[in-house]
């Protein structure tokens, strides 16, 4: 009895680790891009879901930061100050034919695709200084602004089942989030301002915004309706995850924490570290 009662406290160890396969993701299939100071400044890299074939996919000298696929996985957007100024650009998924779509108006950072490909919206400070969200379509030109208001903006993210906008207002060093749909009316708040909320992305399904929150004392994830609600903790371990993202799974997200990026599964509360050399801000795509 005492030898069986030492392997059910073993078992029990390894189901919290996460250590059988599938508990963290270990079947899934995609691959992620992110950004890396590894190189001594920032760089993109791309790796195997399983944070296996790691690979670089810009060699600047400046910082490259913040990429993200685009719906088909062709191409991937990223912000640089390589040319002395904040600029978006976009490259191939292996890293070629990497080309300026922004042209030195103002700071243009935190790209981000909407569903259908057609748009890239971005942070951009070439009218205001505290910074408004614009689009452009996918070579650079087009660019139009989509807000107009006294509020600091980063980070918009888009749902692909809506014209929903989610992005960050700072307000005198206080993070929230607010919502508003294009062309369909003002921004609405989905966070308390009391806390920071920030690091946006959308749940699996599109419904649910992802984000960083650090109302209980250190960072962790939340999520909340697109429009707003209750707020639900998704991680509890205490430290600092940041950056969630969705993947192919509905029960597994990416997380950052400390030059780290794992595969964290909602349903064990487990995580499984997938690359750890100065590595944040992942971005999944499902081949």
């Amino acid at each position: 009895m005492k030898g069986t009662s030492g392997y059910s406290g073993l078992l029990t160890l390894l189901i919290l680790a996460g250590v059988f396969p599938g508990c963290t993701g270990d079947s899934l299939e995609g691959t992620i891009v992110f950004q890396s100071s590894r190189d001594g400044n920032f760089e993109i890299y791309a790796m195997a879901a399983d944070g296996s074939s790691q690979r670089r996919l810009t060699f600047s000298p400046a910082n490259d930061i913040l990429p993200r696929w685009s719906p088909d996985g062709r191409n991937i957007t990223f912000a640089s100050d390589r040319d002395g100024n904040w600029e978006i650009y976009a490259m191939r998924a292996d890293g070629s034919m990497q080309q300026r779509l922004t042209h030195g108006e103002g700071s243009n950072t935190s790209p981000f695709w909407s569903p259908d490909g057609r748009k890239i919206y971005f942070i951009s400070t070439r009218d205001v200084i505290n910074g408004e969200i614009y689009r452009m379509d996918p070579d650079g030109s087009g660019a139009e602004r989509m807000t107009n208001d006294s509020t600091v903006k980063d980070r918009p993210v888009i749902s692909r089942r809506g014209p929903h906008v989610v992005y960050v207002i700072n307000d005198r060093g206080r993070y929230s989030l607010a919502v508003f749909e294009p062309d369909r009316g003002p921004s609405t708040p989905i966070t308390p301002a009391q806390f920071n909320s920030v690091d946006p992305s959308f749940d699996h399904d599109g419904v649910k915004v992802l984000f960083t929150a650090d109302r209980d004392g250190a960072p962790e994830v939340y999520e909340v309706a697109r429009n707003g609600g209750e707020l639900k903790r998704l991680t509890f371990d205490g430290t600092g995850a940041r950056t969630p993202c969705a993947t192919s799974s509905e029960h597994h997200i990416l997380i950052s924490e400390k030059g780290s990026i794992y595969m964290y599964s909602l349903q064990e509360r487990a995580k499984k570290m997938l690359s750890y050399k100065g590595d944040s801000a992942p971005d999944w795509f499902p081949r």
